[in-house]
């Protein structure tokens, strides 16, 4: 509260979480708390929107106005605390945390995000699709769309693209591809007179390599590339 006080440009705050000691092996949680921890100033939950949300949803307090403004949870197959999040940060709502662990957050086997269907991985990449294809509209952005991934998995996300009018000019990939029906370059041809770029790599390391590697050609997220994984 004394946060939002504090910060009226602010509409979302969030804080660090904790994660509850585990029991059994659970990489994926971990790795998600490390990223929403990461995520502290607006334009860091804005640029990193569409790897996933920003912020442990039971940390989150907000302006009951937004609510009346901007609409609450929508309900449709799907998860909407997610399409919520996307929602507010295509009208401007500006997210932040407090710098500080307030909170201690329990993976239960039991909660939506485990155990519900609304919650499969390929829904929010259906709402990733639809709000980067708002984005990409509003912003008049006209330059060719290039996925940087390449596969089965990567196909399928991407056909998503498709279905919300994105036409995908070509894919960067690690490997050489001679023959195929697809346009392929190696990754290193890319440079930014290029196209915009998502990022559709889920492995860590390699995402790693490839936020370096943009950098290094001097790409800006949000102009040149967006990391979707």
């Amino acid at each position: 509260i004394h946060f939002l006080r504090k910060n009226e440009h602010i509409g979302v705050v969030s804080c660090l979480v904790e994660p509850l000691p585990e029991k059994g092996n659970n990489n994926g949680y971990a790795v998600h708390v490390d990223f929403i921890n990461c995520l502290r100033t607006p334009s860091q939950h804005y640029l990193n929107r569409f790897v996933d949300s920003t912020v442990a949803h039971p940390s989150v307090m907000f302006r009951s106005a937004l609510l009346v403004k901007y609409g609450a949870y929508h309900e449709f197959n799907g998860p909407e605390d997610y399409e919520l999040w996307l929602r507010w940060f295509e009208k401007g709502v500006r997210f932040a945390k407090v710098p500080e662990v307030l909170m201690i957050w329990n993976d239960s086997p039991n909660r939506l995000s485990r155990s519900s269907s609304l919650y499969r991985r390929d829904n929010f990449f259906e709402l990733k699709a639809q709000y980067f294809a708002q984005w990409k509209t509003k912003k008049t952005i006209s330059k060719d769309i290039w996925i940087w991934g390449y596969g089965k998995v990567v196909f399928r996300r991407t056909a998503m693209l498709e279905k919300y009018g994105i036409s995908i000019a070509g894919y960067i990939d690690v490997q050489e591809h001679s023959q195929t029906k697809r346009m392929v370059i190696h990754f290193n041809n890319y440079d930014r007179s290029l196209g915009f770029v998502l990022v559709y790599v889920s492995d860590r390391d390699g995402k790693q390599l490839i936020q370096e590697f943009l950098d290094q050609r001097g790409a800006v997220a949000g102009i040149d590339y967006y990391f979707m994984t």
